[in-house]
């Protein structure tokens, strides 16, 4: 059956009119982005999540500890080693206390894999050299776990208790940064006290 040409011309104007008025949804993020990968984060997941950056930051921190030169360095990769120690302490009691297992997802997997990548860096270096790559990396992880927390998992948690913990972990990771910075300066040749 053939349609009158008017009437061929007219159906596809009204599906184009439709077509603007209402176009396809996006393409989801593509599934390679780990950041994008997984759209919405259960409990379990943000959990993981931050148990994988906190054991990241011990194992660097372990490394500027035993073989950096400043002591200022030294010791924030003392504290982070504590305070990291401790945020893994309470996850885990929480974990416990919720009957939860925490579950990998690309994320955490992707934080694993640059904590492996930035702890084979430095195990190549020692000293002055160490110490700048330990607190440079410190600024930039600190910044982006910051990110992180206020865009991804804070909103994105579901119970009260992981919510508090991670707004009292946003108020450390900020506090870090801000002491991060400071000693950036010092090894990086600027003294903080003429500033």
């Amino acid at each position: 059956m053939k349609l009158p040409i008017a009437l061929v011309y007219t159906l596809a104007t009204l599906s184009m009119s439709a077509y603007a008025q209402n176009p396809p949804p996006a393409a989801p993020p593509a599934p390679n982005n780990p950041d994008h990968a997984v759209s919405s984060l259960t409990d379990a997941q943000i959990v993981q999540i931050v148990e994988t950056t906190n054991d990241g930051e011990i194992a660097a921190a372990r490394m500027e500890k035993n073989h950096g030169k400043s002591a200022d360095a030294k010791d924030f990769a003392k504290m982070m080693i504590d305070q990291h120690t401790q945020n893994n302490k309470d996850l885990k009691a929480l974990s416990k206390k919720l009957k939860m297992t925490p579950e990998k997802t690309p994320i955490s997997d992707k934080i694993h894999r640059e904590s492996e990548l930035a702890g084979a860096r430095f195990d190549k270096m020692k000293g002055a050299d160490l110490d700048r790559a330990y607190v440079d990396k410190q600024v930039e992880l600190h910044q982006h776990v910051l990110d992180k927390l206020d865009n991804e998992l804070i909103p994105q948690a579901k119970n009260d208790d992981l919510k508090a913990l991670l707004q009292n972990t946003r108020a450390s990771v900020a506090e870090h940064l801000d002491h991060a910075k400071t000693i950036q300066k010092t090894v990086n040749g600027q003294s903080t006290t003429n500033m």
